[in-house]
């Protein structure tokens, strides 16, 4: 069984063009308008600076415990369901998360699904190596010269 948090974030990192408080003062200001009623997903879609969540607005799906750097997981486990976060930095830049649902989830069969796919894909690279090394040394020529 295993713990799992679905959560969304907006994340800012200081670059060349903004600042550290630049970049806390922007991300604050994002926080307000959220608060204020614009949508979470539209502006983490324009504005954030993380290419993994970006395109989905920031939604970050399902994470497993243990999953996030340890100064983001003490934010979001602290944070209630549908609760916005205050600003918080972490090493890749400054942040507001919501989270949207927790559950716990049983992922053993899961677990033995990847376990048997990966053991078939295994094997089945082996025989393609295989006959693939014996192409190569069918096409091999070589000539011995005195």
């Amino acid at each position: 069984m295993v713990k799992q948090t679905n959560f969304r974030h907006i994340m800012l990192s200081p670059n060349e063009i903004r600042d550290e408080q630049q970049t806390e003062d922007a991300i604050r200001e994002f926080r307000q308008k959220i608060i204020d009623g614009e949508d979470f997903a539209t502006l983490a879609r324009q504005n954030s600076d993380d290419p993994g969540s970006v395109v989905a607005g920031g939604d970050m799906d399902w994470i497993n415990e243990g999953q996030l750097s340890s100064d983001m997981a003490s934010v979001i486990d602290a944070l209630d369901i549908d609760s916005l976060s205050e600003p918080f930095r972490t090493t890749n830049g400054w942040h507001i998360a919501e989270v949207m649902e927790r559950r716990v989830t049983d992922l053993s069969t899961i677990y033995l699904r990847n376990q048997a796919e990966g053991s078939l894909r295994n094997r089945k690279f082996d025989l393609e190596l295989q006959n693939w090394l014996i192409e190569i040394r069918e096409e091999a020529f070589v000539e011995l010269v005195d």
